[in-house]
């Protein structure tokens, strides 16, 4: 089994994601770009 450490930024996200239950808010917090934001909220 291969485990993956997350990056800084997508902890960020995760830990954001889980407090407020947005995802838009959530990666906006972890300073995602408008661009990365939306292919991010489409995988949530």
């Amino acid at each position: 089994m291969v485990t993956k450490k997350l990056t800084v930024k997508q902890q960020k996200f995760a830990d954001a994601f889980i407090e407020s239950g947005n995802a838009t808010q959530a990666a906006i917090s972890a300073g995602y770009s408008k661009k990365q934001l939306q292919l991010l909220v489409q995988r949530t």
